[in-house]
Parts: structure tokens; C-alpha cells; sequence
């Protein structure tokens, strides 16, 4: 793994398609820092016996109990891909760690068409390094396809695998000047829970024809 691919706490950054890898690792990290508690919730904040004179003891616990918020939600933050900042930016700025982890779980139990499509993109693109030896580019492609076999649902089919790479090599042939309209289809069924299928992708080509037409 190239340092580029690792974020600035070490562990793997999280993209769209290796929570599953990056989820244990985060878990260990925030562990060997003392800080695991702060995603689970498990310890509330503490509160002063008298709330309007709290002792000496009791301010250190609530700083500390700030303090150890903040390096997690930071710690969270570096940890994952531009990209997904953006899901977890106010929760951040909260000093939010729980929050933070809640998001990032869920979009990691919702793998859609796009996160699939970017995984064999990865896998496609693969190529030896002029220094890499066949057994560790062997491992780099068993661990591409083992993120992508990650994103796939129980319920995915031979048909659902049909379908996708059907609109997968398709929409991966059009010209650059249909990127954002690429970009555009997949998010947009991910969005609305219409099947990707060729069908589907029919339909967005007309409309797109037509308006480009009428421009």
C-alpha cells in the first residue's frame, strides 16, 4: 500500500468501497489511543454533583471528556476519503464522534450501482509497478476483488451481475464530454431505487439525446 492511501492516522482511508476492510483497523486504532469508548457512546458526559460548583476532580473529568471527543471526531475525519467528508462535515465541527461513526456505518451497509462500478474500475485498472513482484501485485488484485465482492448484497444475483456490467462497460465507453451525464445516471437510480439495467439505461440516453438537441 502506496502512503497515498493511507490517511494521516496511519490506518487505510476510507473510500466508497472498503468499509469493511477500514471498519476493524479504525476500531483497533481508536482502541490503542483509549478512545474507542467515544463511538459507542458508553460513557456519558460527566456531571458535576452540584452543578453550579463543581469541584477541581470533576472540571479535569469534563475537559477530558471534551478533550477525548474532539481527537476522535478529528481522528474520523482524516480517516476518510474526501469525498465522504462532506456526509460527516456538521458532525465533525460538533465534535460529534458517535454521530460521525453512525453515518459512516450506514453508508457502509448501503453499498449502491456507483460504489459497485467504482470497485471494478479499480479492478480493471490494475498494473504491475515496475519494482512489484508477481506474488504482491497477486495480493494487490485478490484485495481489489475482495473489496468489490464486499459491496455486493446477499440477495445480488447472476442476473444483477449481468445487468450491471452490461451499463458498467457501457457507460465506461462514452466519450469524456458524457462524464458528469455518466455520473449523473448512477446516482441518480441510486438515489431513486430504480434497477440499473440496460432498459434503465436506454431511457437516460434518450432523454440526454434529446436535450442536448434542443440546446
Amino acid at each position: 500500500m502506496t502512503d497515498s492511501e493511507r490517511s494521516a492516522t496511519g490506518v487505510p482511508t476510507l473510500t466508497q468501497t472498503n468499509y469493511d476492510k477500514w471498519k476493524p483497523l479504525m476500531l483497533a486504532f481508536l482502541a490503542m489511543k483509549g478512545l474507542r469508548w467515544t463511538i459507542d457512546n458508553t460513557h456519558t458526559k460527566p456531571v458535576p454533583a452540584i452543578a453550579s460548583v463543581p469541584t477541581a476532580v470533576e472540571r479535569r473529568e469534563q475537559r477530558d471528556w471534551d478533550s477525548d471527543r474532539q481527537k476522535a471526531a478529528g481522528l474520523l475525519y482524516l480517516s476518510v476519503h474526501e469525498d465522504i467528508r462532506v456526509d460527516i462535515e456538521t458532525d465533525h465541527n460538533n465534535y460529534d464522534p458517535v454521530a460521525m461513526w453512525t453515518t459512516l456505518a450506514t453508508r457502509g451497509a448501503q453499498a449502491k450501482p456507483a460504489d459497485r462500478f467504482s470497485a471494478l474500475g479499480n479492478i480493471v485498472s490494475l498494473q504491475q509497478e515496475s519494482d512489484e513482484s508477481l506474488l504482491a501485485y497477486h495480493a494487490r488484485c485478490k484485495n481489489a476483488v475482495a473489496e468489490w465482492v464486499a459491496l455486493l448484497p446477499a440477495s445480488y444475483t447472476i442476473e444483477n451481475l449481468k445487468a450491471e456490467l452490461a451499463c458498467w462497460c457501457t457507460l465506461r465507453g462514452l466519450a469524456d464530454e458524457y462524464s458528469a451525464f455518466s455520473s449523473n445516471v448512477v446516482n441518480g437510480l441510486d438515489i431513486s431505487g430504480k434497477t440499473l439495467d440496460m432498459d434503465a439505461l436506454r431511457s437516460a440516453f434518450n432523454n440526454e439525446h434529446s436535450l442536448r438537441q434542443n440546446r
